[in-house]
């Protein structure tokens, strides 16, 4: 494989299978890589089925909300340093095993304060729970490296000036129960100036 993308002990075995035997990364390897799980292989075959959850920081009232870039409605969210919580308690109960969650935002890096480093980017997790409140599975992504990334590489923190979207799939695992929760939140550990809006989480199930 060539193009930015090496085997390592960074690797997982969800990039692996997405790359062996290919020449060029792509939109399921880059993925993989960051969330270690393997995404739909064609999405064409599964059908919407409900919007979870959606933020567009429209409230004025919302703590770190932002006007200066907006990719949607008045607000944005320009994220603290250190972690931030986008929701606790999203509800999952029309759900069932096997169904899968599409969770993306919109990011915007300005020039000014442009990272070169993927791994200091911001980071978003998406966590479920069970009714007690344990992790039962956990997928993480960095936005800022998918905004203008075309190439797909895993080593590009992200094209500064301009809007793009970072979306991944999350499967709910067997075991899952109707009363477990999606939290979503934001690690920024090195205080990245990056702004997030229109935040969702949609669910997903093969068309019938």
């Amino acid at each position: 494989m060539k193009k930015g993308v090496i085997w390592s002990e960074r690797g997982n075995a969800a990039f692996y299978l997405e790359t062996f035997g290919t020449l060029q990364p792509t939109w399921h390897s880059m993925v993989a890589f960051d969330t270690k799980e393997r995404q739909p292989r064609d999405t064409t075959t599964l059908q919407a089925a409900g919007l979870l959850f959606r933020e567009g920081f429209e409230s004025a009232g919302l703590p770190h909300r932002s006007t200066e870039q907006v990719f949607q409605g008045q607000g944005t969210l320009l994220p603290p340093d250190g972690d931030y919580t986008l929701s606790d308690q999203i509800a999952l109960d029309t759900a069932q095993p096997g169904d899968w969650l599409r969770i993306s935002l919109r990011a915007y890096m300005p020039a000014a304060d442009r990272i070169w480093n993927r791994d200091l980017g911001i980071i978003l997790f998406a966590e479920l729970r069970n009714a007690d409140g344990r992790r039962k599975k956990r997928r993480l992504m960095r936005p800022t490296s998918y905004i203008g990334n075309s190439h797909y590489s895993i080593w590009q923190a992200g094209t500064p000036d301009q809007w793009g979207e970072a979306a991944f799939f999350f499967r709910l695992p067997r075991g899952f129960e109707p009363d477990w929760q999606l939290r979503l939140y934001l690690r920024n550990p090195a205080g990245q100036r990056v702004y997030l809006d229109e935040v969702r989480v949609e669910r997903y199930v093969p068309k019938n």
